[in-house]
């Protein structure tokens, strides 16, 4: 009968020793997002070298940062040489994305856009300019005036890797 109770008794031990070990979960560890200068952007020009009537894009793109914290809402300005190019339009792809382009201003293009989901591609906004002389496009000039994340942070501190590129240099 002694042989009998041993096993029972170390069974009722093993499992009131796993209900008295139980472990409450703790909350869920925060993890902290990076900071505003964690975000890049870059002007990307699709051809440095152009002929008369050629179309020359200009891509200005987060290149960093968007996929941890997504910007929702900037305002840039593009300047560039009017004697090279002329503005024609935005050439971005459809996308949930809502932007105003303002290219009235020879020489200037200003640029506004909101995307509830955030530009999780990086790409802000795509222009399209028709080159009206041979040779370089010029010198462009890229500033991002605003910037905020999903989150609702500003991030204002954006580093623009590429802020001008100079005649000849294509991208």
């Amino acid at each position: 009968m002694r042989t009998r109770l041993i096993p029972s008794m170390l069974m009722a031990m093993l499992l009131a020793g796993g209900l008295a070990c139980r472990e409450t979960l703790r909350e869920a560890p925060q993890v902290a997002l990076p900071s505003a200068d964690a975000v890049e952007a870059a002007l990307v020009l699709s051809r440095g070298d152009v002929s008369v009537g050629d179309t020359v894009y200009a891509a200005v793109r987060l290149t960093r940062g968007v996929a941890v914290r997504p910007a929702a809402s900037f305002t840039a300005r593009l300047s560039y040489d009017p004697q090279r190019l002329t503005f024609v339009d935005e050439a971005s792809p459809s996308t949930a994305a809502l932007r105003v382009v303002n290219g009235d201003i020879v020489g200037d293009v200003r640029v506004a856009g909101l995307a509830t989901e955030g530009f999780r591609d990086g790409a802000l906004v795509l222009l399209r300019f028709v080159a009206t002389t041979r040779g370089p496009v010029g010198a462009l000039q890229l500033s991002i005036d605003q910037l905020h994340a999903v989150d609702g942070a500003e991030l204002s501190q954006t580093r623009v890797l590429a802020p001008s590129i100079d005649a000849g240099v294509a991208p």
